[in-house]
């Protein structure tokens, strides 16, 4: 009886799961693209045209299609598969509760605390490795729904439920209203800029921008026309790129063209993508480039490359680091390694990079990968099961700090 009913359950599940997919590809390559809830202009009227695709850049830059074949090799780099345990030969590793409290916007600060949004109390804090925390400022901003730091770690910028938005400077405990169609907001490396996209119901208002973090000075980078959904903004920590763009003509296969967009309009060299669900991650000097991506090679599984971030090495570094998992799950423990999240195997359903918030029993095991070499790292499966969505290493590299996915609880895993 107890073996049908787990059949059954198992059943429900997959149906449930396979509608969820079918919903989500309808809505990611079929549906119109979605109004806006404003019109509006920063800067002044812009031409109605689309973003640049690379045909209209200089192609003698090339396509960064440089990596043979029409798919990715499952095999890894050759030291990739060389992976050893952690320096006491275990691999369950004890870990620490340091805040109970349900939070988001896990991140170390510049005095190497760790800080974050307590969505209980609606204060931000910072906190040391046994979480005795300080609120950043007496203010209180409740029910933020999604939060994006500047690299400085003293000003973020805020998205409420009834779709507001703001900018808190902590350190000069200023707040700055910005118009709420303003989207998709990220900072400079100097914390003193911010980037983002203007939605509108008229495409021809659609555009990239970027301006001080006051709202001020703001300057119309890329018209989007109807291409704003295929827009990622993230400031490279070297300065030279604001955004990613899924403009280029397409690759066939799973395989896409992503373009590096200039904050002056430079042309750049376009990344091949080997899958969907292009999901990108700067190292700290921004010369490459983590991401994640599903394809049909990998059961449409979330897999994890690296290539490079610059004109000359796009394309040439690229390689497939050997571990399953989206990037959003690691953190860069220094320019030349980076520490991720790994699920279970047997935790991923095929098909589940289409649906990543159905992940949410994956029970992390803990790597480290060697960007440059492929070298892998068991560091420890943390005691329990655990799903973690935040990764954040203190700053003198002793201490992993971790969010639980549904708690939102902060664990602590020490490293040295």
């Amino acid at each position: 009886m107890e073996i049908e009913k787990k059949k059954l359950l198992a059943a429900i599940g997959i149906i449930i799961l396979t509608g969820l997919l079918g919903i989500l590809i309808y809505k990611v390559y079929f549906a119109p693209a979605p109004e806006a809830p404003a019109p509006g202009n920063v800067a002044g009227d812009i031409a109605p045209n689309q973003l640049v695709t690379s045909e209209a850049r200089d192609k003698s830059l090339g396509d960064g299609t440089s990596q043979p074949g029409t798919g990715f090799e499952r095999a890894p780099l050759e030291t990739a598969s060389q992976v050893t345990q952690g320096a006491d030969g275990q691999t369950n590793v004890a870990v620490k509760t340091i805040v109970s409290d349900p939070t988001s916007a896990l991140t170390t600060g510049s005095n190497g605390m760790i800080q974050f949004y307590d969505r209980l109390d609606g204060h931000f804090y910072k906190a040391d490795e046994d979480g005795n925390k300080i609120a950043l400022s007496s203010e209180t901003f409740p029910a933020v729904q999604s939060v994006t730091w500047a690299p400085n770690k003293s000003v973020v910028a805020m998205t409420f439920p009834d779709g507001k938005k703001a900018i808190y400077d902590f350190a000069a405990k200023k707040q700055y209203s910005i118009p709420s169609h303003w989207s998709d907001i990220n900072f400079s490396p100097d914390s003193k800029q911010m980037a983002g996209k203007t939605d509108s119901p008229d495409p021809k208002l659609r555009y990239l921008f970027t301006s001080n973090i006051d709202g001020t000075n703001a300057i119309p980078i890329e018209p989007l026309g109807e291409n704003g959904n295929k827009v990622i903004v993230n400031w490279s920590p070297n300065n030279q790129v604001i955004a990613f763009s899924r403009t280029a003509p397409a690759l066939g296969g799973d395989r896409q063209g992503v373009l590096f967009i200039g904050k002056n309009g430079e042309n750049f060299r376009q990344l091949t993508v080997e899958g969907m669900g292009f999901q990108p991650t700067w190292s700290p000097q921004g010369d490459r480039v983590l991401y994640s991506a599903h394809s049909g090679a990998s059961d449409l599984k979330p897999t994890l490359w690296i290539d490079g971030g610059s004109d000359e090495t796009v394309g040439a570094a690229k390689n497939y680091l050997g571990l399953d998992t989206w990037a959003s799950k690691c953190t860069f423990l220094n320019n030349d390694e980076v520490i991720c999240a790994v699920p279970d195997p047997n935790s991923l359903l095929p098909g589940i990079g289409f649906a990543p918030q159905l992940a949410t029993n994956t029970n992390d095991t803990v790597y480290k990968v060697n960007i440059r070499t492929g070298l892998q790292t068991i560091v420890g499966k943390p005691d329990g099961n655990h799903t973690i969505d935040t990764l954040s290493v203190s700053s003198d590299g002793s201490n992993l700090f971790m969010k639980e996915s549904g708690t939102g609880e902060i664990l602590k895993m020490q490293l040295k």
